[in-house]
């Protein structure tokens, strides 16, 4: 079953899982294509041992970024016990750049790969935004999730306005990278939408591994911001699947982990 309606409150969970750290499950790692809209939409889809049917995660990469930039993040979320896709997005180039597209193509693959299991959408940067339209376009997502999500224009505000489950962001500080955190409202606009801020958070600690073409325009990354990013994702996840019901404990107001890393200066609720 997919996590409580009700994002704002949480229950008596007993004690957490540490996210923070690899799940119990060896992951493996398989690529394929699927053609989708006139392209061969490739991706890596990351399976944790026993877990076949499990559900599905779509992470999406950055604008002009690749699958291989969210490597780091899938295989962590997939040890904590979900499949993880992430798909070469067909459309993110300065030649080709249609953000909608291709939220409908991670809706599409999800259809393809899900064979009947729950399915979260997350995306970092441009493919936070592509997420949420693909979580429009995908019955059986039950959350979505954007990593320093950069919206174009007010695509996926005025997406998230149709979506009634959780979703749930990260935001890093304010700049050119992040286009001013203009994908902040799509949380506001979301039914049951909340976000929080990685302190110090550069555009570069939401993707993992990063490289030069992210860090010599907006920075280096930070390994614990990275590392902060995957535990979040994958309690997210836990959570919204109904995997692990303590990833509650992480991402939701008043969670005691989550009260513990505002209280460290890690997060900030915005």
């Amino acid at each position: 079953e997919p996590g409580p309606a009700d994002p704002h409150a949480v229950g008596d969970l007993g004690p957490a899982t540490d996210f923070a750290a690899a799940g119990p499950r060896a992951v493996s790692k398989t690529s394929d294509t699927y053609s989708v809209n006139g392209c061969a939409l490739a991706y890596d889809l990351y399976t944790p041992a026993g877990g076949a049917s499990a559900p599905l995660v779509v992470l999406g990469h950055g604008f002009s970024r690749g699958r291989a930039r969210m490597a780091a993040i899938a295989e962590h979320v997939a040890s904590h016990g979900a499949r993880v896709v992430t798909p070469g997005y067909c459309h993110s180039s300065l030649a080709d750049a249609d953000h909608e597209q291709n939220g409908l193509d991670a809706a599409a693959l999800a259809a393809h790969l899900r064979g009947g299991a729950a399915t979260v959408q997350v995306g970092y940067s441009a493919g936070g935004a592509s997420a949420i339209v693909a979580a429009v376009h995908d019955d059986a997502a039950v959350g979505a999730m954007g990593l320093d999500a950069v919206d174009s224009g007010t695509l996926a505000q005025d997406a998230a306005g149709g979506l009634d489950l959780p979703v749930f962001g990260l935001a890093g500080k304010s700049n050119s990278c992040n286009s001013s955190n203009n994908g902040l409202p799509i949380y506001a606009s979301a039914a049951q939408g909340w976000v929080y801020r990685l302190i110090d958070g550069g555009h570069c600690d939401f993707e993992d591994p990063t490289d030069y073409g992210c860090t010599l325009l907006c920075g280096s990354a930070n390994a614990e911001r990275q590392a902060l990013v995957r535990a979040l994702t994958a309690a997210f996840v836990a959570w919204a699947t109904g995997l692990d019901p303590t990833g509650a404990a992480w991402i939701l107001p008043g969670g005691s982990e989550l009260e513990a890393l505002i209280t460290a200066g890690r997060l900030a609720p915005l």
